[in-house]
């Protein structure tokens, strides 16, 4: 499995919330979602929704304005990254999905592969010793 993902602290997520008015939260555990009303929270473990989670990130179309944070391993990282630029490729309107993704060096979505794509823009660096992740 997948290990598990560090989480900005709820607090931080009301905030970005607050900036940007995220309507999904990809990757979410009802344990530590930022329980917002109005947002649908989608989690990758299936045994979630007896909590209210939905299921299954990576299988609903992310569309609009989202926020994931990821497993921290290669393969999900990169492979959500895929996915958000598929989905903003090929939406009806524009999609704007802030991810938070791990700074380990040559991780996928640091690479050639990314780096330069005119589709995505690194916001924010966050140290990892400078927030509780």
């Amino acid at each position: 499995g997948s290990a598990p993902a560090p989480k900005l602290p709820v607090a931080a997520t009301h905030v970005l919330h607050a900036c940007t008015g995220f309507t999904t939260e990809l990757f979410a555990s009802p344990l530590d979602c930022s329980m917002i009303p109005g947002v649908a929270y989608y989690s990758d473990d299936e045994h979630d929704s007896a909590f209210g989670t939905l299921y299954g990130p990576m299988a609903h179309k992310w569309e609009g304005c989202c926020f994931a944070q990821p497993p921290h391993d290669r393969s999900c990282a990169r492979s959500s990254l895929i996915r958000a630029l598929q989905a903003a490729a090929h939406a009806d309107s524009p999609v704007a999905c802030f991810m938070l993704l791990p700074q380990w060096g040559n991780a996928p979505h640091l690479g050639a592969t990314f780096s330069p794509h005119p589709d995505t823009l690194c916001l924010a660096t966050i140290p990892a010793n400078s927030v509780p992740l």
